[in-house]
C-alpha cells in the first residue's frame, strides 16, 4: 500500500505530536484532541476510591494496635493521593506491552508473552478465530493535513466490505468517545494513503484471565467524524484567551 504522505511521531516535552515529513508544523494527536474536549466525570470518583482503598489497607495492616506517628500519617496521605496515578501507569504499561505483542504478531514476528499480558493477547487470538478478517498492518502513523491532526491506528484489516480499522483497547469498558477516535483515524488514513475506509470497530480485550473480548462496530462513521470535528473546534477555542 503506497503512502501519499509520510508521518512521524515527535516527542516534545511531556507530550507527543505528529509531523508530516516536509512540513514544520506539529499536529496534536487524536487522543490529545479528545482529552481536551471530552469530559471524563468518572475520573474523580475513581481516583477518590483508589486513595481511600490504599489508606484503608494501610491502616488495617499497621494502625489497628498502635497509633501512627505524624510522619507516617503524612506519608500515608501522600501515598494515597498518588495511588490512582500508580494504578493508571501500571495499567497503561500492561496495555502498551499487550499492544506491542499483538502488533508483532500482525507483522509476522514473535513477541515474548509475560503472564500479565497473556490474557489480552489470548483474547485477541480468540476474537481473530471467530472473525477472520485479513490483517494488513498494525501500528501505523497517519495524519490529516486538511484538519491538522495525527494519530496511530492499531490495525488495518480487510473484509468483504473493503478496508477497515480495528482499534484495540485494554480498558475495562468501551466508551462512546472511542467511536470519535476511530472515525478520526479513518479520515487521516484516507488522506495518508488515498484509500477509503468502509468500516471500523473497537475491539476490547480483557487484561485478566480467563481471556475475554468485546467487539463493537462503529455504527455511523460519518456522525462520529462530525463529532470529532466539534472536538477539534472546542480544542482550538480552549487554547485561546476567552476571558
Amino acid at each position: 500500500m503506497n503512502r501519499l504522505i509520510e508521518v512521524e511521531l515527535v516527542e516534545k516535552g511531556r507530550g507527543h505530536y505528529y509531523k508530516v515529513v516536509g512540513q514544520d508544523e506539529l499536529y496534536p494527536g487524536v487522543t490529545t484532541v479528545l482529552g481536551s474536549a471530552v469530559p471524563k466525570p468518572w475520573l474523580v470518583p475513581w481516583a477518590a476510591k483508589e486513595a481511600a482503598n490504599r489508606i484503608k489497607e494501610h491502616l488495617l495492616e499497621h494502625a489497628v494496635n498502635r497509633p501512627l506517628t505524624q510522619e507516617e500519617i503524612v506519608e500515608l496521605v501522600e501515598t494515597g493521593r498518588k495511588e490512582h496515578e500508580k494504578k493508571r501507569d501500571d495499567a497503561a504499561d500492561v496495555g502498551t506491552r499487550a499492544h506491542k505483542a499483538i502488533d508483532a504478531y500482525i507483522a509476522g514476528d514473535k513477541a515474548e508473552l509475560t503472564d500479565d499480558i497473556r490474557p489480552a493477547v489470548d483474547a485477541f487470538h480468540q476474537w481473530q478465530d471467530k472473525h477472520p478478517f485479513r490483517l494488513i498492518m498494525g501500528d501505523t502513523k497517519v495524519a490529516s493535513v486538511k484538519h491538522k491532526f495525527g494519530g496511530s491506528l492499531d490495525i488495518l484489516g480487510e473484509s468483504k466490505d473493503g478496508l477497515g480499522i480495528i482499534d484495540l483497547k485494554t480498558s475495562n469498558q468501551v466508551g462512546w468517545e472511542y467511536a470519535l477516535q476511530v472515525a478520526a483515524y479513518a479520515k487521516a488514513f484516507e488522506e495518508t494513503f488515498g484509500e477509503p475506509i468502509r468500516w471500523a470497530m473497537v475491539l476490547r480485550v480483557g487484561k485478566k484471565a480467563p481471556p475475554e473480548f468485546e467487539a463493537r462496530p462503529i455504527l455511523d462513521l460519518g456522525k462520529a467524524w462530525e463529532a470529532f470535528l466539534l472536538c477539534l473546534i472546542m480544542r482550538s477555542y480552549l487554547k485561546e484567551e476567552l476571558i
